[in-house]
């Protein structure tokens, strides 16, 4: 066969099916946008992200203490493998945006415009404060109505008192998250400034740098590890700390993990459109069986007959290609600019890297060849005498089973032919429904582990009830803090814990099996009344706290995870600093995140030397509502202040879980976005199988328009048998969701959270889901329906 035939056969193809032809476009368009897009949006911002945070010299090793001076820079600077050293005062405030106040967090530094370590941009004005002068954090200024340079804004630090402070720079810290995603206000002050407001200068996170030939985490945490424990050994109170990588963003494996699942999804998306594609060649194959045996009888062999039409599906391909190319551009862009805006990160330079171009392009040519391969090649086997032997469409039944079944039905005819279609093309419909219930299934894999997420969340926050954390800048006796409190109207129960930090020792015999140094851990013992009336803890193993009880932990799970010979009953030794103890293990607690041991409150204070004081007041309030706290909140800390207390730092529970609530948000919106397209595409394989079914069914069409069946009536069957389709794929989605989300979760759960997760079913994802497919199976169909209530009997007796 000659090269023009060839080509004017598929080109009549592709223009005689113009629907079917823009359907198939657009499903393969969505999948390779989506794949190459994600592709290009993780390689554009990784790099991007890496090398802002490279250019501000980040801490590899950030300290969170109670309180130091300068004294402790000099001491730390002198510890061998620490080269740079920059300390941090951060503080609550509330500022006022010019409707309501919004949580703010300050910070105070030595000298910001020459910080050796986690250097702050300037993007307008100066870093020279003064007294009544502020430096924002860019992300901050859409929060408080575009406030500028030169313009003031209202900061309050105790109930009732707000002090104005004049904007004299614009900065950028690439530390910060979207301010609109935390509704948090951030920002520099001056020492000062500090002092106006009756703050004690006083530092509570140490920002480091170690020697550069420390390249991997385990080496910088074992400096770590030395810092804490000699400032522990200094009777200092190290909180906790962090470890990060100079050439990595802190937020580098995240965005790897999310932008990669959405990639997943942009390949499952493909993967639905090459369903797609099978149906429609199936379907073609069987329409076109006499053009197949007329080509083979005027001498054109297998090969030559399939090469057309895989042409046909290759020429799908090109034409997706032409949109999808952009398409993936124009999706990394925009995905790249969101999540940059959210990480607080310049997209200084956008490149396609060329790999994505050549995977976009196999993607799109290839995979659906692939996918038409097997039907090409099994509807050109068709002989010369099949073609000539074909009578058309055989029925599907005999006459009487199908009379019988009518009779036995009391459904009304339009719906049992309905049913009867929908069954009729049962590998289409099977690949058609696969196409749905994966979507389905996404979607609801999605809200259910999301809510699966947030039952973690609700679990966490139900074992800490109360509602303000007031931390202070040296330790107080704790009827001291409840007697003042308790003058404070909303206050309703205020709670004094103890606090030390130390190190968990390993016995000989955990070395010789397990290996590693003889120093675990970093921890921080809590010392809490057994009776608290803010704590219910979530017990694995053993008992809770009694009286009477001395020396005994109760360990979280965190620690259970880095130190798994631990057991019930175990004696378990802690450096201290400047001295060792040893306390028996009672029970585990599930508590992910942080690594922490419970014990009386009594022991911890008296370990500390500071009994019957606490560097903590915890309070709960009469009103639980999130406005409530914040007032009484800042009415406590007034009145603290105003008692001589020195407060450090004060936070509502709820502003901190809104705060991490928001930003799950915002990658959930994020992974919806993609379980659309999902649907989008199944949506367009349920209307180009209605749309097959109108072409293969014309004669049938004209018969029913022959013996006088409406429109009304006609539209309404394929109507039916859309929505058919679409709630038997809900059911397929339903069912097979429950074990998708329980293995899901089963995996997931200590991937990201450390931790088992129990699965969650919600009914509110499954309801949105069947309103979904009802919506999906009506736009699909309207237009096929459409076409079928248009065919004249003309057409009907003239259609091959």
């Amino acid at each position: 066969m000659h090269y023009r035939p060839r080509l004017s056969k598929v080109i009549a193809d592709l223009w005689q099916q113009k629907a079917r032809t823009l359907l198939i476009i657009i499903a393969i368009t969505i999948g390779v946008s989506a794949f190459g897009g994600m592709f290009i949006t993780r390689q554009v911002l990784i790099e991007n992200m890496n090398t802002a945070h490279a250019a501000t010299n980040p801490a590899t090793v950030s300290l969170y203490l109670n309180s130091f001076n300068e004294s402790l820079l000099r001491t730390v600077r002198s510890i061998p493998q620490v080269y740079e050293v920059t300390a941090y005062k951060d503080f609550s405030a509330q500022v006022w945006n010019g409707e309501s106040w919004l949580m703010g967090n300050l910070s105070y530094t030595e000298d910001l415009s020459n910080a050796a370590v986690d250097r702050v941009g300037l993007e307008a004005g100066t870093f020279d404060m003064g007294r009544g002068e502020i430096v924002l954090e860019r992300q901050s200024i859409a929060l408080l109505d575009d406030v500028g340079l030169g313009d003031t804004v209202l900061i309050e630090i105790e109930e009732g008192e707000a002090h104005e402070y004049t904007v004299v720079g614009i900065c950028h810290n690439t530390g910060s998250l979207a301010a609109n995603s935390t509704r948090m206000v951030t920002g520099f002050i001056s020492k000062e400034s500090l002092a106006s407001l009756g703050i004690t200068p006083l530092y509570r996170t140490l920002a480091l740098t170690t020697d550069p030939s420390l390249t991997t985490r385990p080496e910088i945490e074992e400096v770590a590890e030395e810092i804490v424990k000699r400032l522990e050994g200094q009777g200092y109170v190290v909180n906790g700390y962090g470890v990060d990588l100079q050439e990595e963003h802190w937020a580098a494996k995240f965005i790897n993990i999310i932008v990669l699942a959405l990639a997943g999804l942009g390949l499952l998306s493909l993967g639905l459109s090459g369903l797609l594609v099978v149906n429609t060649i199936n379907s073609l194959m069987t329409q076109q069986k006499r053009q197949v045996g007329m080509m083979k009888a005027v001498g054109a062999n297998g090969r030559d007959v399939i090469g057309i039409y895989m042409l046909l599906v290759g020429s799908y391909g090109v034409l997706a290609l032409i949109f999808a190319i952009p398409g993936g551009i124009l999706l990394a862009k925009g995905a790249t600019n969101l999540l940059a805006y959210f990480f607080n990160v310049d997209i200084v330079h956008f490149w396609v890297p060329p790999w994505v171009f050549l995977l976009q392009v196999f993607t799109a040519i290839i995979a659906p060849l692939i996918a038409a391969l097997i039907p090409v090649m099994k509807g050109t086997r068709v002989t010369v005498y099949e073609t000539v032997s074909d009578y058309g469409i055989k029925g599907t039944g005999g006459k009487r089973k199908r009379e019988r079944s009518g009779k036995r039905s009391r459904l009304p005819r339009p719906v049992l032919l309905s049913l009867r279609n929908t069954f009729r093309q049962k590998k289409r419909l099977l690949l058609t429904l696969a196409a749905l219930s994966v979507a389905g299934v996404t979607f609801l894999g999605v809200i259910n582990g999301y809510a699966s997420g947030m039952e973690v969340l609700d679990e966490f926050r139900g074992m800490f009830d109360f509602d303000i954390e007031i931390a202070l800048s040296q330790p107080q006796h704790i009827q001291r803090l409840q007697r003042e409190a308790s003058r404070v109207e909303g206050v309703d129960t205020v709670e004094g814990w103890a606090a030390i930090g130390g190190t968990i020792l390993r016995p000989d015999e955990v070395l010789d099996q397990y290996g590693g140094s003889k120093e675990g851990s970093s921890i921080s013992i809590l010392g809490t009344p057994y009776d608290s009336a803010f704590l219910t803890p979530s017990l694995i193993e053993g008992r809770w706290l009694q009286p009477g009880d001395g020396l005994v932990a109760v360990v979280t799970s965190e620690v259970w995870r880095y130190e798994p010979y631990l057991e019930v009953g175990d004696e378990i030794h802690i450096d201290l600093g400047d001295r060792n103890c040893k306390m028996t293990i009672i029970g585990f607690v599930d508590l992910i995140g942080t690594k922490q041991i419970y014990a009386p409150y009594d022991t911890v204070a008296r370990l500390d030397g500071t009994p019957g004081q606490s560097m903590m007041a915890l309070i709960r309030t009469e009103s639980r509502s999130a406005k409530d706290q914040e007032i009484v909140g800042r009415a406590v800390e007034e009145r603290y202040r105003q008692a001589g207390i020195p407060v450090d730092q004060a936070v509502t529970i709820n502003s901190l879980f809104g705060m991490i609530v928001g930003m799950i948000n915002f990658f959930l919106y994020f992974v919806l976005l993609m379980a659309a397209l999902l649907g989008v595409v199944g949506g367009l394989g349920l209307a180009t199988t209605m749309s097959l079914n109108v072409l293969e069914r014309t004669r049938e069409i004209g018969v029913m328009r022959a013996i006088g069946s409406a429109d009304r009536s006609l539209r309404g069957i394929f109507l039916a048998e859309g929505m058919v389709t679409g709630l038997l794929s809900y059911i397929i989605a339903a069912v097979v969701s429950i074990p998708v989300n329980i293995i899901g979760i089963h995996f997931a759960g200590p991937l990201i959270l450390n931790r088992a997760i129990d699965p969650v079913f919600t009914p509110l994802g499954y309801l949105i889901w069947l309103a979904a497919v009802v919506a999906i199976s009506t736009v699909a169909s309207l237009l096929p329906a459409r076409w079928a209530a248009r065919v004249s009997v003309r057409e009907a007796l003239a259609y091959e």
